[in-house]
């Protein structure tokens, strides 16, 4: 076996560095525990002060790491990007790629990817190093399970390359009501019609025709969308003894499950996953448009490529500190834990707290995290 040579990276820009110092002290516990003392740290992201802070944190935990801080300028909150949309999406594989490539460099055969609001537990370190070796490297990559963004289920599950994650529930499996299924089928068959007539008469294609047909297609795809709102017949455990099927996020694909488990899964986010140097040199967005998620691009379009397996680690999921939405200047600590008692015991579970970083002394306040800087707020003007 050879030695490991860890590599941790994690990018950000100021909005989202709230948890940047508990991240490093979290991910020092980590190493501790898993006897690694000396990891290549990378820290990308956008060019403020605060993160000289964040590089001197890692400094005082980590006496023999190498610790690199990668400024840019470009990397910035701007109030025209949109969560999520294209160019978000485009910078954050921009900053994954430059930490990625870097860790490579400095010759790393495991990197570790971290979202900045994700805070991983004191055994998820080592636990993700033993399912790199397990079987003689069968998985190439790992996830400390996390929730998602709004609170809601854990990252990882199920997918095709043509369904990059899976429903939950099937449209037959969901309470939807007579009339909505009715106009499902009559805008479907409307749009049958319609490309079978052209098809017919031999009508000539152009812009005007192709908006029409988009606009048929768009209307059906936005209410087989609503089909998502409607609940389902039963929980997944009927459902499934109804008729099992691969199912989407990890709490359905997997559910009654946590403490001491290990299972194979198609997808999973980038937050709190390791990579062996095979998966982390397949991390590369060349072509990528920012349409989508960059940790499903990779999945898709890298990793299910050449075959690697994905495993998930329920035995030590991950926290997450996410945003009010009620209130953008408050954040939750979206805790995770196993069951203690009763039928349900270790199984995985999730509950929201107050958020309190234990910096000490509070060195910064989180309410000014976010605020441009006078260079940033001219640059967005």
């Amino acid at each position: 076996m050879s030695k490991i040579k860890l590599g941790i990276y994690t990018a950000s820009t100021l909005k989202h560095s709230y948890a940047l110092k508990a991240q490093a002290r979290a991910l020092h516990s980590a190493c501790v525990y898993a006897n690694i003392h000396d990891p290549i740290i990378v820290l990308v992201t956008s060019d403020d002060v605060f993160f000289d802070e964040v590089k001197a944190e890692y400094e005082n935990l980590f006496k023999e790491a190498k610790v690199i801080l990668i400024k840019k300028e470009e990397f910035i909150d701007c109030k025209k990007r949109k969560k999520y949309k294209n160019e978000v999406q485009l910078m954050i594989a921009q900053m994954r790629t430059i930490a990625t490539k870097k860790l490579l460099s400095e010759g790393c055969n495991k990197v570790l990817s971290m979202d900045s609001d994700v805070i991983p537990k004191h055994n998820s370190i080592q636990c993700m190093i033993d399912m790199l070796n397990f079987d003689h490297g069968y998985y190439d990559v790992v996830q400390c399970p996390y929730p998602s963004q709004g609170g809601g289920a854990f990252l990882g599950g199920r997918g095709t390359k043509s369904r990059q994650i899976l429903p939950d529930f099937l449209k037959k499996e969901r309470l939807i009501p007579k009339k909505i299924k009715s106009k499902s089928k009559e805008l479907k068959e409307d749009l049958r019609k319609f490309l079978e007539g052209l098809q017919k008469n031999n009508t000539p294609r152009s812009e005007e025709l192709d908006k029409k047909i988009e606009s048929k297609q768009k209307k059906i795809a936005e209410l087989e969308k609503e089909f998502e709102s409607y609940p389902p017949k039963g929980n997944v455990f009927s459902l499934n003894g109804k008729g099992w099927i691969k199912r989407g996020w990890f709490d359905y694909a997997y559910p009654a499950i946590g403490k001491g488990s290990v299972v194979p899964v198609d997808w999973v986010g980038f937050g709190c996953t390791m990579m062996s140097k095979k998966a982390a040199t397949l991390c590369d967005w060349t072509g990528y448009d920012g349409s989508g998620t960059e940790d499903l691009f990779i999945i898709w379009n890298r990793w299910f490529q050449y075959n690697l397996n994905i495993a998930n680690i329920p035995h030590c999921p991950s926290d997450h500190i996410i945003r009010d939405r009620e209130n953008d200047k408050k954040y939750i600590h979206i805790q995770t834990f196993h069951e203690e008692e009763g039928e349900h015991i270790w199984h995985l579970r999730q509950t929201p707290r107050p958020w309190y970083s234990q910096d000490c002394g509070e060195d910064y306040n989180p309410e000014n995290i976010g605020k441009h800087s006078e260079k940033e707020t001219k640059k967005d003007d």
